[in-house]
């Protein structure tokens, strides 16, 4: 059965409005569907992003703790350098202070070995040297006198020549050695025995 032309019009009509409806529709869903995708592109974006930024920063903070780490170490390592060399210059000084203890020691036992050695003490009335008596035996008194006083005995060292030349009283008025004038540096007390 043959279609007449207004039917022909008609349907045309329809189908096309159809074929625009469906189209519309499709454009929707590409819309939607775009929307959609820029949306989930752009999230993934952030969150890649977030997640670089965050491992720059941790590991910008991991370099920075090494950095102070090591500038620590370098310190600490710097710190004791200077305590040895500090020790080896303490330890080269106590060397030096004990040889010259030891030198000033020997000096001063030879001058005690000096004055320990019985010598003649004459008086104003004798040309003969003084005896002590105790009991059956006898010798000759040790006596060296201040250089000073020339009343008490000698009992101070002067250093550095290292006399024993004055009395304990005589040693705060000396300002140099009776026996070289050698200027004093310091006085060292010599206990004797009185035996």
């Amino acid at each position: 059965m043959a279609m007449s032309n207004s039917q022909c019009e008609q349907f045309s009509s329809v189908l096309s409005q159809l074929l625009e409806k469906q189209t519309q529709e499709e454009d929707q869903l590409l819309q939607v569907f775009n929307h959609h995708l820029i949306e989930a592109f752009y999230e993934s974006r952030n969150r890649y992003t977030t997640a670089l930024y965050t491992s720059v920063e941790n590991l910008s903070d991991l370099i920075k703790e090494k950095d102070e780490q090591l500038a620590s170490g370098n310190l600490k390592m710097q710190m004791l350098h200077q305590d040895l060399q500090n020790a080896i210059e303490a330890r080269d000084f106590w060397q030096i202070c004990a040889l010259e203890k030891m030198e000033i020691a020997a000096g001063l036992q030879l001058e005690m070995d000096k004055v320990a050695t019985p010598a003649p003490s004459f008086s104003s009335t004798s040309c003969l040297p003084e005896r002590v008596e105790t009991g059956e035996s006898s010798f000759i008194k040790p006596f060296s006198p201040c250089k000073l006083c020339y009343s008490l005995r000698a009992c101070m060292v002067f250093l550095p020549c290292r006399h024993l030349s004055v009395c304990q009283l005589c040693h705060f008025s000396a300002t140099a050695c009776p026996v070289c004038s050698t200027e004093k540096a310091e006085v060292i007390e010599v206990l004797l025995s009185d035996e």
